[in-house]
């Protein structure tokens, strides 16, 4: 993180004009190159178009991952390593409550047979 990139990430873009601010110094820093877009990913999910930048500082080399905020207030710009364990963090807690739940399916089918 440096002044040539960002020195804050944004956990989620609270409002219509933080957006429209943060999109301006975006594409200014692009401008002076300062930032370069080094990936590119969009798919459609449950019908809406989601849209995720990966840009690297060209002085510091930190890398940033910014989805794009739809109508109702998602939306990020966050270090590629905060961003990647962040999402590492939420399949951890997905498989957890998976494991959990058969668990209890398992207690209730032990429970039923010989209860």
């Amino acid at each position: 993180m440096c002044d040539n990139c960002f020195t804050t990430e944004i956990l989620k873009f609270e409002s219509q004009k933080q957006w429209t601010n943060f999109d301006l110094e975006l594409t200014q820093k692009l401008g002076q190159e300062k930032l370069k877009q080094i990936r590119f990913n969009g798919r459609r999910v449950e019908g809406n178009e989601q849209f995720q930048y990966i840009y690297k500082c060209m002085t510091c080399g930190q890398e940033w991952e910014l989805k794009e905020p739809h109508d109702h207030g998602d939306g990020y710009f966050l270090k590629l390593t905060t961003s990647r364990n962040l999402a590492t963090r939420q399949l951890n807690n997905r498989q957890l409550a998976l494991l959990v739940l058969i668990l209890v399916i398992v207690f209730v089918i032990i429970r039923v047979m010989f209860g």
